[in-house]
């Protein structure tokens, strides 16, 4: 019954989210949502639950940002994409950053963290308060990073 009825609040939770997607910027969302889970974090949420929101707001944010499915898909599914689309991308005069080591550096942290998101979320032993505070403001840099990088095909989305 204790799982039927968590399922239920997390999915409540998640359409929740979903309904205020177009009401706030995607940028602004996932800072807004990390700073609201760690600061729950201590009293109300272990450790499995904490790595899979974060993993959430992540995958929302990459989703948003490139516009990708990245709920539906594996975390090499989504570093394919996104190689795939930093590929396809050239220089503009506008924004010359989508090509050449910063791209490159940022696809570098986006697949290290999906894997250490992984590893926490599947793994069986407990994670500290520090931990999860420090992978959270991990998740929070590299979203900054990305935001502040150029490397966002659609500008008018983080806006």
């Amino acid at each position: 019954l204790q799982k039927g009825v968590l399922f239920f609040l997390r999915k409540k939770k998640r359409v929740l989210f979903m309904d205020n997607l177009r009401h706030e910027p995607p940028f602004d969302r996932a800072i807004r949502l990390l700073t609201e889970l760690t600061s729950t974090t201590s009293i109300e949420m272990s450790a499995r639950p904490f790595y899979t929101d974060v993993d959430f707001i992540f995958r929302s944010y990459l989703s948003t940002t490139y516009n990708l499915k990245t709920q539906s898909q594996t975390s090499e599914e989504i570093v394919h994409s996104l190689q795939t689309l930093f590929e396809s991308t050239t220089d503009t005069s506008d924004n010359p950053s989508l090509k050449g080591e910063n791209q490159a550096e940022v696809l570098s942290e986006i697949i290290d963290i999906l894997r250490e998101l992984e590893l926490c979320k599947f793994a069986c032993e407990p994670s500290s308060l520090e931990k999860m505070t420090l992978i959270s403001r991990r998740v929070e840099n590299a979203i900054k990073r990305i935001h502040e990088s150029g490397l966002c095909p659609q500008p008018s989305l983080s806006n």
